[in-house]
């Protein structure tokens, strides 16, 4: 009897020894896989991105605004593609761990030499990194290591593009909705000059009080809406709106190929220009747009903003004398043979 108890009493030191070990492995295997950390914050200003071709510098300059650090000069950053940047930091998780065999590292793109190297600092001290890696279309993410850490992780959703951009600068020139714009004007080199705008029905028509008083509210309405006309003198001549919102998309997607810090010593034929072209907005915003000479430097026309003459902009040749370049007939309603 006494045997028998000695027998059930190892036994259960066996299994609670077994136990204790799995709780003690599983521990110790949470404490590598955990969702890893990352010392990012508000303070951040700036961060480094190696790519491929070479490295991209982002700083923070004058009321937290995000510039582009090229060749000694600090451009515009593009403010959207930054949000994304810092939303992915802010928020950051990342799916199942991978691997944590240095060996796979290669394989996968996250070593130094084929990944994307990503580094961020506070007043020139590295706060930390991360290496993104290959894509994984089937499970949707994209394969990264944080700091030194052996493990390799899937991120959730795919977000090497935010960090692959091949353009961090912001070539945007104008910053209007298709919808925002209500006038247009140009006015060329050899005294030319165009306008279109966008009226109300009511207002581009002159109409008999009588009759206005006796119109139903379907009528009424219908006055109200908004049509683009031509304006020559006093006269008013209605356009043909598809001809209209193809100019105004390429209008408020309008981007520079390029952008350069204007020189007094160089001649970009702003005095005398192909044509300047005013965009107005609902609220009297106004954007007058000059296109001077042809560029040395590409084929594309030199052009500038009101009200940002510190940077020249290369717009192409063709956007610029195919897309905007627009005379009285290029709006007419096609006539139906």
């Amino acid at each position: 009897m006494f045997k028998h108890k000695n027998i059930l009493l190892i036994i259960i030191i066996i299994a609670l020894g077994l136990i204790a070990w799995g709780l003690y492995r599983e521990g110790s295997l949470d404490e590598k896989t955990k969702q890893p950390q990352l010392r990012f914050s508000s303070n951040v200003d700036k961060i480094e991105i190696r790519q491929k071709d070479g490295a991209i510098i982002l700083v923070k300059g004058k009321e937290d605004r995000w510039q582009v650090e090229k060749s000694g000069i600090a451009y515009p950053a593009n403010q959207s593609a930054l949000d994304e940047i810092i939303k992915f930091f802010d928020d950051f998780t990342v799916g199942e761990i991978i691997s944590q065999n240095p060996d796979k590292y290669a394989e996968l793109q996250v070593d130094e030499e084929s990944g994307f190297l990503v580094k961020w600092f506070i007043k020139d001290k590295e706060e930390g990194k991360l290496i993104l890696g290959k894509s994984d279309y089937n499970r949707q993410g994209d394969y990264i290591r944080i700091g030194d850490q052996t493990g390799v992780y899937l991120t959730s959703g795919n977000i090497k593009f935010n960090f692959s951009r091949p353009e961090f600068r912001d070539l945007n020139i104008l910053s209007l909705k298709s919808e925002e714009i209500e006038r247009v004007a140009w006015n060329y080199k050899d005294g030319e000059k165009l306008e279109i705008k966008k009226l109300k029905i009511e207002d581009a028509k002159e109409s008999d009080k009588a009759e206005e008083a006796n119109q139903s509210a379907e009528s009424k309405a219908e006055s109200n809406a908004k049509k683009w006309f031509l304006m020559d003198g006093d006269a008013k001549q209605e356009l043909d709106e598809s001809k209209v919102n193809s100019l105004l998309g390429q209008l408020s997607n309008l981007t520079a190929t390029d952008m350069l810090v204007k020189s007094v010593d160089k001649d970009y034929g702003f005095s005398e220009p192909f044509f300047k072209l005013t965009v107005g907005g609902a609220d009297d915003q106004e954007y007058i747009l000059t296109f001077g000479a042809q560029a040395d430097e590409a084929p594309a026309y030199y052009a500038q903003i009101s009200g940002n003459d510190e940077w020249v902009y290369l717009v192409d040749i063709s956007t610029v004398q195919d897309q905007l370049a627009k005379k009285a007939g290029d709006f007419e309603t096609t006539k139906e043979e």
